[in-house]
Protein backbone atom coordinates (compact mmCIF):
# COMPACT_ATOMS: atom_id res chain seq x y z
CA UNK A 1 0.00 0.00 0.00
CA UNK A 2 3.14 1.07 0.25
CA UNK A 3 3.92 3.29 1.37
CA UNK A 4 4.07 1.34 -0.48
CA UNK A 5 1.46 0.49 -2.77
CA UNK A 6 -1.14 2.20 -5.40
CA UNK A 7 -1.10 4.67 -2.47
CA UNK A 8 3.30 5.60 -2.46
CA UNK A 9 3.08 9.06 -2.84
CA UNK A 10 6.66 9.16 -4.91
CA UNK A 11 8.07 7.93 -8.05
CA UNK A 12 11.43 5.39 -7.19
CA UNK A 13 13.15 4.85 -10.42
CA UNK A 14 14.04 1.19 -11.21
CA UNK A 15 16.54 0.51 -13.97
CA UNK A 16 18.93 -2.55 -13.16
CA UNK A 17 18.07 -5.09 -15.44
CA UNK A 18 19.35 -9.21 -14.66
CA UNK A 19 18.15 -12.45 -14.82
CA UNK A 20 17.66 -15.04 -12.00
CA UNK A 21 20.03 -16.24 -9.98
CA UNK A 22 20.85 -19.13 -7.40
CA UNK A 23 19.91 -17.77 -3.58
CA UNK A 24 23.86 -18.60 -2.68
CA UNK A 25 24.94 -16.91 -5.47
CA UNK A 26 23.71 -13.66 -3.37
CA UNK A 27 25.84 -14.12 -0.54
CA UNK A 28 27.92 -11.02 0.45
CA UNK A 29 30.63 -10.29 2.82
CA UNK A 30 31.06 -7.21 4.91
CA UNK A 31 33.27 -5.58 7.17
CA UNK A 32 30.64 -3.33 9.33
CA UNK A 33 31.22 -3.01 13.02
CA UNK A 34 28.34 -3.40 14.97
CA UNK A 35 27.80 -1.62 18.38
CA UNK A 36 25.21 -3.91 20.42
CA UNK A 37 25.64 -1.17 23.53
CA UNK A 38 24.46 1.22 21.46
CA UNK A 39 20.62 2.67 21.59
CA UNK A 40 20.69 2.83 18.27
CA UNK A 41 22.84 1.14 15.52
CA UNK A 42 22.85 0.21 11.95
CA UNK A 43 21.91 -3.46 12.07
CA UNK A 44 22.49 -4.40 8.59
CA UNK A 45 22.64 -2.37 4.87
CA UNK A 46 22.72 -2.65 1.16
CA UNK A 47 19.47 -4.04 0.87
CA UNK A 48 16.73 -3.62 -1.82
CA UNK A 49 13.71 -2.29 -0.78
CA UNK A 50 13.52 -4.14 2.49
CA UNK A 51 10.24 -5.11 4.06
CA UNK A 52 8.69 -7.08 6.59
CA UNK A 53 11.12 -8.86 8.97
CA UNK A 54 11.69 -11.80 11.38
CA UNK A 55 14.13 -13.56 13.25
CA UNK A 56 14.64 -17.50 12.83
CA UNK A 57 14.92 -20.63 14.87
CA UNK A 58 18.92 -20.16 14.45
CA UNK A 59 18.78 -16.74 15.68
CA UNK A 60 19.41 -15.29 12.39
CA UNK A 61 17.33 -12.15 11.50
CA UNK A 62 15.62 -12.37 7.55
CA UNK A 63 14.14 -10.35 5.56
CA UNK A 64 11.59 -9.81 2.76
CA UNK A 65 12.53 -7.83 0.20
CA UNK A 66 10.68 -5.37 -2.16
CA UNK A 67 13.37 -5.35 -4.60
CA UNK A 68 13.85 -2.78 -7.47
CA UNK A 69 10.58 -2.81 -9.66
CA UNK A 70 13.23 -5.42 -12.17
CA UNK A 71 12.43 -9.19 -11.91
CA UNK A 72 15.87 -10.82 -10.70
CA UNK A 73 18.03 -7.91 -9.89
CA UNK A 74 17.36 -8.87 -6.15
CA UNK A 75 17.17 -11.75 -4.36
CA UNK A 76 13.55 -12.28 -2.61
CA UNK A 77 14.59 -12.32 0.88
CA UNK A 78 17.71 -12.41 2.77
CA UNK A 79 19.59 -13.51 5.57
CA UNK A 80 21.68 -10.88 7.77
CA UNK A 81 25.59 -12.32 8.10
CA UNK A 82 28.05 -9.79 9.21
CA UNK A 83 25.75 -6.83 8.80
CA UNK A 84 24.66 -7.72 4.96
CA UNK A 85 22.17 -9.96 2.99
CA UNK A 86 23.09 -13.54 2.12
CA UNK A 87 19.83 -14.49 -0.62
CA UNK A 88 17.62 -17.18 1.20
CA UNK A 89 14.42 -16.78 -1.59
CA UNK A 90 14.56 -15.69 -5.50
CA UNK A 91 12.79 -15.26 -8.38
CA UNK A 92 9.61 -13.63 -7.09
CA UNK A 93 8.36 -10.66 -8.95
CA UNK A 94 9.71 -7.41 -8.02
CA UNK A 95 6.66 -4.71 -9.65
CA UNK A 96 6.26 -1.38 -9.99
CA UNK A 97 2.91 0.61 -10.55
CA UNK A 98 2.52 3.08 -12.61
CA UNK A 99 3.29 5.66 -10.21
CA UNK A 100 7.11 4.06 -10.04
CA UNK A 101 6.39 2.46 -6.48
CA UNK A 102 7.61 -0.60 -5.80
CA UNK A 103 6.21 -3.49 -4.88
CA UNK A 104 7.24 -7.38 -4.38
CA UNK A 105 7.86 -9.83 -1.22
CA UNK A 106 6.22 -8.15 1.60
CA UNK A 107 7.10 -10.11 4.75
CA UNK A 108 8.66 -13.33 6.45
CA UNK A 109 8.03 -15.85 8.90
CA UNK A 110 9.37 -19.15 10.34
CA UNK A 111 6.63 -22.33 11.52
CA UNK A 112 9.43 -24.54 12.48
CA UNK A 113 12.20 -24.63 10.41
CA UNK A 114 9.97 -24.08 7.68
CA UNK A 115 10.38 -20.36 6.09
CA UNK A 116 7.60 -18.54 4.42
CA UNK A 117 7.35 -15.87 2.22
CA UNK A 118 4.48 -13.36 1.91
CA UNK A 119 4.05 -12.08 -1.76
CA UNK A 120 2.96 -8.34 -1.80
CA UNK A 121 3.06 -7.36 -5.68
CA UNK A 122 1.12 -3.81 -7.14
CA UNK A 123 -2.17 -4.77 -6.95
CA UNK A 124 -3.43 -4.02 -9.94
CA UNK A 125 -0.85 -6.71 -12.18
CA UNK A 126 -3.79 -8.79 -12.63
CA UNK A 127 -1.47 -10.68 -15.38
CA UNK A 128 0.36 -11.93 -12.62
CA UNK A 129 -3.19 -14.04 -11.17
CA UNK A 130 -2.44 -17.22 -13.04
CA UNK A 131 1.69 -17.26 -12.31
CA UNK A 132 2.59 -15.17 -9.16
CA UNK A 133 -0.43 -14.00 -7.01
CA UNK A 134 -0.30 -12.51 -4.14
CA UNK A 135 -0.45 -15.02 -1.20
CA UNK A 136 2.10 -17.12 1.11
CA UNK A 137 4.81 -19.05 -0.66
CA UNK A 138 6.81 -21.65 0.81
CA UNK A 139 10.40 -21.27 0.47
CA UNK A 140 12.90 -24.15 -0.33
CA UNK A 141 16.25 -24.99 0.90
CA UNK A 142 17.44 -23.77 -2.89
CA UNK A 143 15.69 -20.76 -2.29
CA UNK A 144 12.64 -21.90 -4.60
CA UNK A 145 9.50 -20.03 -3.75
CA UNK A 146 6.53 -22.51 -4.36
CA UNK A 147 2.78 -20.85 -3.82
CA UNK A 148 1.38 -22.21 -0.92
CA UNK A 149 -1.87 -19.65 -0.34
CA UNK A 150 -3.56 -17.85 -3.29
CA UNK A 151 -4.61 -14.86 -1.24
CA UNK A 152 -5.75 -13.01 -4.65
CA UNK A 153 -8.38 -15.51 -6.38
CA UNK A 154 -9.51 -16.22 -2.52
CA UNK A 155 -10.72 -12.57 -2.12
CA UNK A 156 -12.07 -12.43 -5.71
CA UNK A 157 -14.33 -15.74 -4.21
CA UNK A 158 -14.66 -14.21 -0.77
CA UNK A 159 -15.45 -10.63 -0.66
CA UNK A 160 -15.72 -8.38 2.32
CA UNK A 161 -18.37 -6.14 3.31
CA UNK A 162 -17.61 -3.00 2.09
CA UNK A 163 -15.08 -2.87 -1.36
CA UNK A 164 -13.07 0.07 -1.30
CA UNK A 165 -13.12 2.42 -4.72
CA UNK A 166 -9.65 1.62 -5.19
CA UNK A 167 -9.88 -2.04 -5.19
CA UNK A 168 -7.45 -3.64 -6.83
CA UNK A 169 -6.73 -7.16 -8.77
CA UNK A 170 -4.52 -8.72 -6.30
CA UNK A 171 -5.16 -7.55 -2.77
CA UNK A 172 -2.57 -6.37 -0.69
CA UNK A 173 -1.34 -8.54 1.24
CA UNK A 174 0.82 -6.48 3.35
CA UNK A 175 1.64 -8.25 7.04
CA UNK A 176 2.21 -11.45 8.32
CA UNK A 177 2.91 -12.90 11.32
CA UNK A 178 3.64 -16.56 12.83
CA UNK A 179 0.64 -18.26 15.40
CA UNK A 180 0.39 -21.24 16.41
CA UNK A 181 0.92 -23.76 13.85
CA UNK A 182 -0.76 -21.12 11.39
CA UNK A 183 0.13 -17.72 9.98
CA UNK A 184 -1.84 -14.66 10.24
CA UNK A 185 -1.78 -12.49 7.24
CA UNK A 186 -3.16 -9.21 7.19
CA UNK A 187 -4.98 -7.78 4.00
CA UNK A 188 -4.45 -4.28 3.61
CA UNK A 189 -6.51 -2.68 0.56
CA UNK A 190 -9.88 -4.40 1.30
CA UNK A 191 -9.54 -4.71 5.03
CA UNK A 192 -9.21 -7.93 6.21
CA UNK A 193 -7.02 -10.52 9.40
CA UNK A 194 -6.75 -14.55 7.41
CA UNK A 195 -5.28 -17.30 8.94
CA UNK A 196 -3.40 -19.52 6.56
CA UNK A 197 -2.73 -23.12 7.94
CA UNK A 198 0.15 -25.49 6.11
CA UNK A 199 -1.79 -27.35 4.31
CA UNK A 200 -2.55 -23.82 2.32
CA UNK A 201 -6.08 -22.78 3.86
CA UNK A 202 -7.43 -19.52 3.96
CA UNK A 203 -9.62 -18.37 6.68
CA UNK A 204 -11.11 -14.91 7.40
CA UNK A 205 -10.82 -13.73 10.98
CA UNK A 206 -12.08 -11.00 10.84
CA UNK A 207 -13.86 -8.09 8.26
CA UNK A 208 -12.37 -4.69 8.84
CA UNK A 209 -13.72 -3.32 5.59
CA UNK A 210 -15.29 -0.96 6.97
CA UNK A 211 -14.49 3.05 6.50
CA UNK A 212 -11.11 1.46 4.58
CA UNK A 213 -8.83 1.76 7.79
CA UNK A 214 -5.98 0.15 5.80
CA UNK A 215 -4.54 -2.54 8.38
CA UNK A 216 -0.99 -2.75 8.03
CA UNK A 217 0.69 -4.41 10.75
CA UNK A 218 0.46 -6.51 13.85
CA UNK A 219 1.66 -8.13 16.85
CA UNK A 220 0.68 -11.36 18.84
CA UNK A 221 -1.61 -10.60 21.79
CA UNK A 222 -1.49 -12.54 25.22
CA UNK A 223 -4.96 -14.31 24.54
CA UNK A 224 -3.69 -16.15 21.40
CA UNK A 225 -5.44 -13.25 19.33
CA UNK A 226 -3.94 -10.31 17.86
CA UNK A 227 -3.23 -6.81 17.89
CA UNK A 228 -3.73 -5.06 14.31
CA UNK A 229 -2.69 -1.32 13.66
CA UNK A 230 -3.49 0.63 10.46
CA UNK A 231 -2.37 2.74 7.97
CA UNK A 232 -5.29 5.11 7.33
CA UNK A 233 -5.98 6.22 3.32
CA UNK A 234 -4.34 9.34 1.61
CA UNK A 235 -3.24 11.96 2.80
CA UNK A 236 -2.43 10.12 6.53
CA UNK A 237 -4.16 12.56 8.51
CA UNK A 238 -2.20 13.16 11.53
CA UNK A 239 -3.15 11.16 14.59
CA UNK A 240 -5.87 9.06 12.96
CA UNK A 241 -4.65 5.63 13.32
CA UNK A 242 -4.98 3.29 15.60
CA UNK A 243 -4.16 -0.25 17.12
CA UNK A 244 -7.15 -2.81 17.73
CA UNK A 245 -6.94 -5.95 19.65
CA UNK A 246 -8.67 -9.03 17.16
CA UNK A 247 -9.76 -10.94 20.07
CA UNK A 248 -9.56 -14.85 19.87
CA UNK A 249 -13.13 -15.23 19.88
CA UNK A 250 -13.14 -12.89 16.92
CA UNK A 251 -14.23 -10.06 18.68
CA UNK A 252 -12.60 -6.91 18.52
CA UNK A 253 -11.68 -3.57 20.50
CA UNK A 254 -10.23 -0.39 20.18
CA UNK A 255 -6.41 -0.25 22.55
CA UNK A 256 -5.09 2.53 21.42
CA UNK A 257 -5.35 6.05 19.27
CA UNK A 258 -3.65 9.19 18.12
CA UNK A 259 -1.60 7.30 16.23
CA UNK A 260 -0.49 8.25 12.64
CA UNK A 261 0.44 5.71 9.75
CA UNK A 262 1.38 2.43 11.52
CA UNK A 263 3.41 0.02 9.28
CA UNK A 264 4.88 -2.01 12.77
CA UNK A 265 3.87 -3.34 16.15
CA UNK A 266 5.43 -5.13 18.46
CA UNK A 267 5.30 -5.82 22.17
CA UNK A 268 8.05 -6.07 24.93
CA UNK A 269 7.56 -7.12 28.58
CA UNK A 270 4.02 -6.76 27.67
CA UNK A 271 4.00 -2.64 26.55
CA UNK A 272 3.01 -2.21 22.85
CA UNK A 273 5.58 -0.33 20.31
CA UNK A 274 4.54 1.09 17.13
CA UNK A 275 6.32 2.24 14.18
CA UNK A 276 4.94 5.34 12.28
CA UNK A 277 6.24 5.49 8.63
CA UNK A 278 5.63 9.28 9.03
CA UNK A 279 4.17 11.93 11.48
CA UNK A 280 2.78 15.47 11.22
CA UNK A 281 1.39 15.31 7.43
CA UNK A 282 -0.07 17.95 5.27
CA UNK A 283 -2.99 17.77 3.14
CA UNK A 284 -1.06 18.42 0.21
CA UNK A 285 1.51 16.51 -1.81
CA UNK A 286 3.74 15.10 -0.95
CA UNK A 287 1.42 14.43 2.56
CA UNK A 288 4.46 12.94 4.30
CA UNK A 289 7.81 14.23 4.78
CA UNK A 290 11.52 12.17 5.03
CA UNK A 291 13.03 12.54 8.87
CA UNK A 292 9.67 12.44 10.13
CA UNK A 293 8.97 8.53 10.83
CA UNK A 294 9.44 7.09 14.53
CA UNK A 295 8.99 4.66 16.92
CA UNK A 296 6.68 4.96 19.97
CA UNK A 297 5.27 3.06 23.14
CA UNK A 298 2.18 3.27 24.56
CA UNK A 299 1.90 5.42 27.99
CA UNK A 300 -2.05 5.37 27.92
CA UNK A 301 -5.21 4.55 25.60
CA UNK A 302 -5.06 7.80 23.76
CA UNK A 303 -0.98 8.20 24.73
CA UNK A 304 2.29 7.67 23.36
CA UNK A 305 5.70 8.20 24.44
CA UNK A 306 8.33 8.82 22.04
CA UNK A 307 11.60 6.14 21.79
CA UNK A 308 13.18 7.65 18.66
CA UNK A 309 12.64 9.68 16.12
CA UNK A 310 13.79 11.46 12.40
CA UNK A 311 14.03 8.29 10.87
CA UNK A 312 13.21 7.91 6.78
CA UNK A 313 10.07 6.11 5.93
CA UNK A 314 10.73 2.78 8.76
CA UNK A 315 8.57 -0.18 7.06
CA UNK A 316 8.87 -3.09 9.32
CA UNK A 317 9.51 -4.00 13.03
CA UNK A 318 10.37 -7.13 15.14
CA UNK A 319 11.70 -7.97 18.28
CA UNK A 320 14.89 -9.69 18.47
CA UNK A 321 15.69 -12.61 20.97
CA UNK A 322 17.39 -9.68 23.19
CA UNK A 323 14.94 -7.69 23.33
CA UNK A 324 15.62 -5.23 21.25
CA UNK A 325 13.41 -3.84 18.30
CA UNK A 326 14.88 -4.15 14.61
CA UNK A 327 13.17 -1.68 12.05
CA UNK A 328 13.50 -1.87 8.13
CA UNK A 329 13.60 1.42 6.07
CA UNK A 330 12.96 3.27 4.01
CA UNK A 331 10.22 2.18 2.31
CA UNK A 332 10.70 4.12 -0.89
CA UNK A 333 13.12 6.95 -2.05
CA UNK A 334 15.76 5.88 -3.92
CA UNK A 335 17.52 3.27 -6.56
CA UNK A 336 19.65 0.99 -5.85
CA UNK A 337 20.85 -0.92 -2.27
CA UNK A 338 19.84 1.95 -0.08
CA UNK A 339 17.97 -0.07 2.24
CA UNK A 340 19.10 -0.89 5.74
CA UNK A 341 18.07 -1.92 9.45
CA UNK A 342 18.27 -0.35 12.70
CA UNK A 343 18.88 -2.00 15.94
CA UNK A 344 16.98 0.32 18.66
CA UNK A 345 17.02 -0.05 22.14
CA UNK A 346 13.34 -0.10 23.33
CA UNK A 347 14.07 1.76 26.93
CA UNK A 348 15.66 4.99 25.11
CA UNK A 349 13.12 7.80 25.04
CA UNK A 350 13.09 10.89 22.77
CA UNK A 351 16.22 10.15 20.79
CA UNK A 352 17.15 11.27 17.42
CA UNK A 353 18.33 9.35 14.94
CA UNK A 354 21.74 10.07 14.44
CA UNK A 355 23.40 12.31 11.56
CA UNK A 356 26.34 9.83 11.06
CA UNK A 357 24.14 6.67 11.82
CA UNK A 358 24.99 5.12 8.49
CA UNK A 359 28.68 6.04 8.82
CA UNK A 360 29.89 2.40 9.23
CA UNK A 361 27.54 0.71 6.91
CA UNK A 362 30.14 -0.33 4.53
CA UNK A 363 27.72 -3.46 2.60
CA UNK A 364 28.72 -3.32 -1.21
CA UNK A 365 26.99 -0.71 -3.12
CA UNK A 366 25.39 1.12 -0.10
CA UNK A 367 26.96 4.62 0.62
CA UNK A 368 25.97 5.29 -2.93
CA UNK A 369 22.83 4.38 -3.46
CA UNK A 370 21.97 5.96 0.43
CA UNK A 371 23.42 9.12 -0.95
CA UNK A 372 21.02 8.88 -4.07
CA UNK A 373 18.28 8.12 -1.96
CA UNK A 374 19.16 11.30 0.02
CA UNK A 375 18.45 13.63 -3.09
CA UNK A 376 15.37 12.02 -3.53
CA UNK A 377 14.73 13.05 -0.06
CA UNK A 378 15.79 16.78 -0.52
CA UNK A 379 13.31 17.10 -3.39
CA UNK A 380 10.89 15.59 -1.44
CA UNK A 381 11.25 18.30 0.99
CA UNK A 382 11.67 20.92 -1.38
CA UNK A 383 8.54 20.09 -3.53
CA UNK A 384 6.53 20.30 0.04
CA UNK A 385 5.92 24.13 0.39
CA UNK A 386 4.76 24.55 -3.62
CA UNK A 387 1.56 25.99 -3.33
CA UNK A 388 -1.27 23.81 -5.04
CA UNK A 389 -4.29 25.10 -7.15
CA UNK A 390 -7.18 26.82 -5.25
CA UNK A 391 -10.93 25.89 -5.83
CA UNK A 392 -11.68 29.53 -6.53
CA UNK A 393 -8.81 29.57 -9.68
CA UNK A 394 -10.75 30.69 -12.72
CA UNK A 395 -11.21 27.89 -15.07
CA UNK A 396 -10.31 29.08 -18.75
CA UNK A 397 -13.37 30.22 -21.11
CA UNK A 398 -14.05 27.75 -23.90
CA UNK A 399 -11.96 24.76 -22.26
CA UNK A 400 -12.47 20.44 -22.54
CA UNK A 401 -13.45 19.49 -19.11
CA UNK A 402 -12.26 16.19 -17.30
CA UNK A 403 -14.05 15.25 -14.20
CA UNK A 404 -12.45 13.12 -11.87
CA UNK A 405 -15.60 11.30 -10.13
CA UNK A 406 -15.60 7.66 -8.55
CA UNK A 407 -12.33 7.19 -9.15
CA UNK A 408 -12.10 7.92 -12.67
CA UNK A 409 -11.50 10.41 -15.23
CA UNK A 410 -14.12 10.90 -17.21
CA UNK A 411 -14.13 10.95 -20.19
CA UNK A 412 -11.01 8.58 -20.08
CA UNK A 413 -9.81 9.40 -23.69
CA UNK A 414 -10.48 13.45 -24.57
CA UNK A 415 -9.50 14.23 -28.21
CA UNK A 416 -8.69 18.03 -28.90
CA UNK A 417 -6.58 20.35 -31.28
CA UNK A 418 -3.64 22.04 -30.77
CA UNK A 419 -4.10 24.73 -28.88
CA UNK A 420 -6.96 23.42 -26.76
CA UNK A 421 -7.17 23.79 -23.08
CA UNK A 422 -8.51 20.61 -21.05
CA UNK A 423 -9.62 21.42 -16.86
CA UNK A 424 -9.45 18.67 -14.88
CA UNK A 425 -12.12 19.12 -11.68
CA UNK A 426 -12.06 17.01 -8.45
CA UNK A 427 -15.34 15.92 -7.61
CA UNK A 428 -14.59 13.12 -5.18
CA UNK A 429 -14.28 13.51 -1.44
CA UNK A 430 -10.77 12.56 -1.59
CA UNK A 431 -7.88 14.38 -3.23
CA UNK A 432 -6.22 13.35 -6.53
CA UNK A 433 -3.97 14.35 -9.34
CA UNK A 434 -3.81 14.57 -13.04
CA UNK A 435 -0.16 13.88 -13.90
CA UNK A 436 1.56 13.00 -17.36
CA UNK A 437 3.84 10.01 -17.42
CA UNK A 438 5.87 11.74 -19.52
CA UNK A 439 6.35 14.81 -17.14
CA UNK A 440 4.39 17.40 -19.55
CA UNK A 441 2.12 18.70 -16.75
CA UNK A 442 1.17 17.63 -13.26
CA UNK A 443 -1.87 19.08 -11.51
CA UNK A 444 -0.30 18.49 -7.73
CA UNK A 445 -2.83 17.72 -5.28
CA UNK A 446 -6.55 18.43 -6.03
CA UNK A 447 -9.00 18.40 -3.08
CA UNK A 448 -12.62 18.00 -3.90
CA UNK A 449 -14.00 21.01 -5.97
CA UNK A 450 -10.79 22.01 -6.95
CA UNK A 451 -9.29 22.21 -10.63
CA UNK A 452 -6.38 22.33 -12.89
CA UNK A 453 -6.14 23.83 -16.27
CA UNK A 454 -3.42 22.73 -19.42
CA UNK A 455 -3.11 23.92 -22.51
CA UNK A 456 -1.82 21.90 -25.09
CA UNK A 457 -0.01 23.14 -27.93
CA UNK A 458 1.75 20.23 -28.97
CA UNK A 459 0.21 17.17 -30.87
CA UNK A 460 0.95 13.54 -29.70
CA UNK A 461 -0.87 11.10 -27.39
CA UNK A 462 -0.56 12.54 -23.64
CA UNK A 463 -1.23 9.37 -21.24
CA UNK A 464 -1.91 10.06 -17.44
CA UNK A 465 -2.73 8.95 -14.29
CA UNK A 466 -3.46 9.71 -10.73
CA UNK A 467 -0.49 9.54 -8.75
CA UNK A 468 -1.91 8.50 -5.72
CA UNK A 469 -4.56 6.01 -7.34
CA UNK A 470 -2.26 4.81 -10.27
CA UNK A 471 -4.92 2.75 -11.48
CA UNK A 472 -6.99 5.55 -12.37
CA UNK A 473 -5.85 6.35 -16.17
CA UNK A 474 -6.55 8.86 -18.75
CA UNK A 475 -5.58 9.83 -22.32
CA UNK A 476 -5.38 13.25 -24.08
CA UNK A 477 -4.92 13.08 -27.63
CA UNK A 478 -4.48 16.05 -29.45
CA UNK A 479 -4.15 16.32 -33.36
Amino acid sequence: MSPISRRSLIQSAAALAATPVAAEQWSITSAMAQEPSAPISVYASGLFTPRGLTFGPDGKLYVALGGNGTAGAAPSAVRIEDGCGVGVAHGQPSTQGMSGAVQGPGSVAFLGDQLYLLQDSEDDRGDLISTYPNGVYTVASDGVCTLLADVSTWMNENPTKEIPADRGKLGETFAMLAGDGFLWVIESNEGQVLKVTPDGTITRVVDLSEGHPVPTCCAAAPDGGLYVGNLTDAPYPTGKAQVIHVKADGSVETVWTGLTMLVGLATVDGTLYACEMATNNTTQPPFTQPGTGRIVKQSGPDKLTEVVSELDFPIGMTVGPDGFLYVSTPSFGGDGPSGSVLRIDPSATFLSAPANLYDSATCPGFQEAWKAQQSVFATMTANADKPVPTAEAAIPANTAPVTIVNFTFDPGSLTIDAGRTVTWTNKDSVPHTATSKDGTFDSGNLNEGQSFSFTFDKPGTYDYICTYHPYMVGTIVVE
